[in-house]
């Protein structure tokens, strides 16, 4: 399984954010996974109170489009973060596209106190599946609540993309966790953050023995290809050898 992070700069613009979304994806090869950060498409500043009513629906909609019909026809997969409606309600979403299958989504669920000024919670994260890979998605802090990786572990998840937006510095304490999470259920994780001036924290593929496979620098715009091998995650955590 090939994975390649994209560590984008999380941009207000959306036509540039865009713009840069389908650049990467034309560089990427078949069957290849791309993962971008959390809300790389419509932006993410919910410190402004007029951020959703700012941002333009339809051509939101549009665009998402578009890239799904990109990803088709470069015949890869990807994941993606955008603020989103459905009935007129605006919900912080991950995306995953593919030329195998129909479009998947995940909603938020845990909102920070100014993600909530702006969206409404999602239901319950779940198993997503993709022939015989099994894979889960996190947006930003959904990180930091233990039970609903051991969930996402009980349902049959071996890797957990993890789409962020984490660039305060004391978010840098994030990576631990990380890879806490990544030995504690024997999974993959891939966790790709915006690449802005700020960020401490960084984009990472992380094996299930919790040995860091691939990390960007930091305060900047960076892609990285990996080869992983699923066979490596344990499912019966009773029964695994690295540990």
């Amino acid at each position: 399984m090939k994975i390649r992070i994209a560590q984008l700069i999380v941009d207000t613009n959306i036509d540039s954010n865009r713009d840069k979304i389908l650049k990467e994806i034309s560089q990427t090869k078949e069957d290849e996974w791309i993962v971008f950060p959390e809300a790389i498409l419509s932006g993410y500043y919910p410190s402004e109170k007029e951020y959703t009513k700012k941002l333009d629906r339809d051509k939101i909609r549009t665009y998402l489009k578009e890239i799904e019909e990109h990803v088709i026809e470069k015949r890869c997969h990807c994941l993606l973060g955008s603020a989103s409606t459905i009935n007129q309600v605006w919900y912080n979403s991950i995306y995953f596209f593919s030329y195998l299958s129909k479009s998947k989504r995940h909603d938020k669920k845990y909102l920070s106190k100014l993600d909530k000024t702006h969206f409404v919670s999602g239901e319950k994260l779940k198993k997503y599946s993709l022939g015989d890979i099994d894979f889960g998605m996190l947006a930003c802090r959904e990180l930091i609540f233990p039970q609903e990786w051991i969930s996402l572990k009980q349902s049959g998840v071996k890797i957990v993309f993890h789409l962020n937006n984490a660039i305060q510095p004391h978010d840098i304490l994030w990576k631990h966790i990380l890879i806490s999470r990544a030995i504690e259920n024997s999974i993959f994780v891939v966790s790709v953050n915006n690449g802005e001036k700020l960020q401490k924290l960084g984009s990472y593929i992380i094996k299930p023995n919790g040995k860091i496979i691939a990390e960007t620098n930091t305060g900047c715009e960076e892609t990285i290809s990996v080869d992983i091998n699923l066979n490596e995650v344990t499912d019966d955590l009773s029964k695994r050898e690295d540990y």
